[in-house]
């Protein structure tokens, strides 16, 4: 699940501060996205980057569905 959310992330132009390689992915985004997300979803802010963006640490386990990571994906397009 972590290397399709990743997938997602590249896909729509996002980098990572570490390139994804475990259950672990540390996406770069604007704040007021990650500000929209905690909204729905429970992850923190991993580091400040600027004024306008920071980079979040996302973690999935055995136990993370598809329809999660799905509608994750559409949220942040």
């Amino acid at each position: 699940m972590a290397a399709k959310l990743a997938s997602a992330f590249k896909k729509n132009g996002y980098s990572f501060a570490t390139e994804p390689a475990s259950n672990q992915i540390f996406p770069i985004i604007p704040l007021s996205l990650a500000e929209k997300l905690t909204e729905k979803y429970e992850f923190y802010i991993w580091q400040k980057l600027d004024e306008q963006n920071v980079v979040i640490r996302l973690v999935t386990s055995w136990a993370t569905k598809e329809s999660w990571i799905n509608q994750f994906i559409e949220d942040i397009q």
